[in-house]
């Protein structure tokens, strides 16, 4: 499957610095791009609708950046929203990781037939009418927002975000999708 994510060329940053964990671990693009792979390994090739339980830990966001770099569409639920939350009952993605058991798990109804090829990330909206919304990101979307916030703030090379706010919210999602480094790759 072609990587046309916002996240396919991180290896590509090699040893420039991606994320801290909540270990206080460093982990390098290529390290970090190589784990998010290696978690996201037992999905299908095929493109299809997974689910993230997001939350800011290095194994949620791997499952998040890994899915996306495969070229799958990532429906991103609160950390304590499971298969039986409204959401992945309305959207019955194929696979849900959970963070309980750190593992995919695959659902029984296929949802793929009506995938749109340029939907990256499902992403609720605040629900303040009662009931949250949903949101659909294309890959353009999140590359725009993404490369629109850097240029804005003028993030420098090695400026690092702290993520306090969650990811399955849209400011924490843009927070992590925006700060990447700006400089040339490292070889």
């Amino acid at each position: 499957m072609e990587r046309r994510d916002l996240f396919g060329h991180m290896a590509l940053f090699g040893s420039d610095l991606a994320v801290v964990d909540e270990t206080g671990r460093a982990w390098s693009h290529k390290e970090f791009a190589a784990f998010a792979d290696a978690a996201c390994a037992s999905l299908p090739r095929e493109r299809c609708l997974i689910a993230v339980q997001a939350s800011n830990t290095l194994r949620s966001l791997a499952a998040y950046v890994g899915a996306s770099r495969a070229g799958h569409a990532v429906l991103l639920l609160k950390d304590t929203e499971g298969e039986d939350s409204p959401l992945a009952m309305r959207f019955q993605p194929d696979f849900l990781y959970t963070l309980e058991d750190d593992r995919w798990h695959p659902r029984q109804s296929p949802s793929t037939a009506g995938l749109h090829p340029d939907l990256a990330v499902l992403l609720a909206t605040s629900g303040s009418t009662g009931e949250p919304k949903l949101v659909r990101l294309s890959n353009k979307n999140l590359v725009s927002n993404a490369l629109s916030i850097a240029e804005y703030l003028e993030f420098a090379p090695g400026e690092r975000a702290i993520t306090t706010l969650p990811f399955h919210y849209s400011y924490g999602m843009s927070v992590i999708n925006s700060h990447r480094p700006r400089a040339a790759p490292s070889s």
